[in-house]
């Protein structure tokens, strides 16, 4: 989707806006656009390693935190159950996790990185800083801790 530039410098967030550049002027469709591609990027990075999305962000969970239960993964990623059971079946069939019964609770797993899982991280990583680089290229440095700042102070505002 082309997005005219003139337009996006010209809308302003006043209610004087023209109908047919409101959609230009709004914060929500601006985030979906961008969020559509970074997205599409982020396939087209996984397609090789054969990982979907939600997969990649289970497996990144883990290697921040290891041997937590299924919920508490889907609180982190926000997935519902039944996605983030599909998801860690096809992670367990490819022995990237395993699921081990929770000490604390017989009808509970954990859900914890094998080893092949954790080999990962370094492709992970790689991934995620060019993703990041190219994504954010134009910005200045002072730009990018700028809006990671605001979208820090989004999240806490909207996602508690």
């Amino acid at each position: 989707m082309q997005v005219s530039l003139h337009t996006m410098k010209s809308t302003d967030k006043t209610t004087n806006e023209r109908p047919e550049h409101i959609k230009e002027g709004s914060v929500g469709w601006m985030l979906n656009i961008l969020t559509r591609t970074v997205d599409d990027i982020m396939k087209q990075q996984l397609a090789p390693l054969e990982l979907t999305q939600a997969q990649f962000a289970i497996l990144m969970t883990l290697l921040e935190e290891d041997y937590i239960s299924q919920a508490a993964i889907g609180k982190q990623v926000i997935m519902p159950g039944y996605a983030m059971t599909r998801n860690l079946d096809a992670l367990e069939q490819r022995a990237l996790i395993e699921r081990r019964p929770d000490e604390n609770s017989r009808r509970s797993f954990r859900i914890v990185l094998t080893e092949a899982g954790r080999a990962l991280a370094p492709t992970f990583y790689q991934i995620v800083a060019k993703v990041n680089r190219g994504f954010l290229e134009g910005l200045e440095e002072n730009e990018v801790k700028q809006l990671k700042g605001l979208l820090r102070k989004l999240m806490l505002t909207h996602l508690q």
